[in-house]
C-alpha cells in the first residue's frame, strides 16, 4: 500500500488546481479567439454596461423592424404574383371570347363558356392565397378564406340567372348578383373583412396600409365577367345560340376593359414595395451599424487572444511534464 504523505497530498492538490486553471484559461481563450469576443464582458466594460445596454435595445429594435419590413416585402411580392396570375387568365378569357361572333357555331361558343368558368375558378383560387398561413386578400380578416368556393358562388348565380330569357337580363342578373350590396356576391361570395385595410408596421410611426382586397372593384370586374361568360354554358339558362354568342362577346368586352383596372392594381402595390424595401435598407444599414458598435466594445484582440493562448498552452505542457515526472519520483530515480 503506498502512503501520502502531508506534503505529498498538498502538492497534489496543489497542482490540480493549477491544471484546473490553465485548462479553463485555454477554453476561454479559445472561445474569445474563434468568436472574436471576449468572455467576460462586464469585466471588459469595467463593469459599466449601460453604453452595452443601450446598444443591444438599439440593435434589437433595428432587427424587430427589419424583419417585419421583410415579411411585407414578402407578401406584397406574393400579391403581385398572384396578381401576374390573374392578369394571365384575364388575357386568355379574353382573347378567346372576343373571337366569338354571332355566327360562331355551338361548339366554340361551349368552349369560350368553359373558358370563363374556368377562368372564375382560377381567379377566385389566386384571390385565396395565403403568406405564412395570413389571407392576402382578405382584408384584415387575414385568418380565413378571402372568397366562397367558387362552385358554390357559380351555383348561386345560377339561381339568380335562372329565369332570364335573353342575353340582357342574363347580364342584368349577374350585375345584380355582383353589385348588391345587401345579397350575392357581398354575402356569399366575398368572405374578407370589410372594415379597416391589413396595416403593417415598418418603422417607428411608419404603416404600411395595403387597401387591395378581393372584393376591389378592379377584381370584382375581372370575377364578374369571366362569371357571365360562365353562364353562356350549362350554368345559365336555357337560350338560343345567338344570345349565348351575345354573352361571351360581353363578358369579352368587359374583361378587355378591365385590364386598366387591374394594372392600376399592381401599380398600387408596386408603390408600397418600393417604400417597403427603402425602409428596410435603412434598417439593415442601421443593424450593421449597431453591430458595428458593439462589436467594438466586445471585441477581442486576435493577435493578443492568439499569443496569451500560445502562452497558456506551453504553460500546460510544462505542467503535464513536469506532473509525469513527480509522479515518477522515488529515491532510486532520485540516485541515478
Amino acid at each position: 500500500m503506498v502512503l501520502m504523505s502531508i506534503g505529498d497530498l498538498s502538492s497534489h492538490f496543489v497542482a490540480r488546481r493549477q491544471n484546473f486553471m490553465l485548462k479553463s484559461r485555454l477554453a476561454t481563450l479559445s472561445q474569445e479567439l474563434s468568436t472574436g469576443q471576449v468572455a467576460d464582458i462586464a469585466k471588459h466594460l469595467g463593469g459599466d454596461g449601460s453604453r452595452l445596454a443601450a446598444i443591444d435595445r438599439g440593435l434589437s429594435v433595428a432587427e424587430g423592424f427589419e424583419r417585419s419590413a421583410s415579411e411585407t416585402a414578402d407578401m406584397l411580392a406574393l400579391m403581385q404574383i398572384t396578381l401576374g396570375r390573374v392578369e394571365d387568365r384575364r388575357q386568355s378569357m379574353s382573347n378567346t371570347m372576343l373571337h366569338i361572333t354571332p355566327t360562331s357555331p355551338a361548339d366554340l361558343v361551349d368552349a369560350a363558356a368553359q373558358s370563363g368558368r374556368e377562368g372564375f375558378a382560377d381567379v377566385a383560387h389566386a384571390l385565396n392565397a395565403r403568406f405564412a398561413s395570413r389571407g392576402l386578400f382578405a382584408g384584415a380578416a387575414t385568418d380565413g378564406a378571402a372568397l366562397a368556393d367558387p362552385e358554390e358562388m357559380l351555383a348561386d348565380l345560377s339561381v339568380a340567372v335562372a329565369g332570364a330569357t335573353d342575353a340582357a337580363s342574363v347580364e342584368a342578373a349577374v350585375d345584380a348578383w355582383f353589385n348588391s350590396p345587401a345579397g350575392g356576391f357581398a354575402t356569399l361570395g366575398y368572405l374578407g373583412s370589410t372594415g379597416p385595410n391589413m396595416v403593417r408596421r415598418i418603422d417607428q410611426g411608419q404603416d404600411v396600409s395595403i387597401d387591395v382586397r378581393a372584393d376591389s372593384s378592379e377584381l370584382v370586374e375581372i370575377l364578374k365577367a369571366s362569371a357571365l361568360a360562365a353562364m353562356a354554358g350549362p350554368d345559365g339558362p336555357v337560350l338560343p345560340n345567338e344570345e349565348r354568342a351575345a354573352l361571351v362577346r360581353s363578358a369579352g368586352d368587359a374583361l378587355l376593359g378591365a385590364g386598366h383596372g387591374l394594372v392600376a392594381v399592381q401599380a398600387r402595390i408596386g408603390s408600397e414595395e418600393a417604400l417597403v424595401e427603402e425602409i428596410r435598407a435603412g434598417h439593415s444599414a442601421q443593424r450593421t451599424a449597431w453591430e458595428m458598435a458593439r462589436q467594438g466594445m466586445v471585441a477581442a484582440d486576435p493577435y493578443e487572444t492568439a499569443t496569451a493562448l500560445q502562452e497558456v498552452e506551453l504553460q500546460l505542457e510544462t505542467h503535464y511534464t513536469l506532473t509525469a515526472r513527480l509522479s515518477r519520483l522515488s529515491l532510486t530515480e532520485y540516485l541515478r
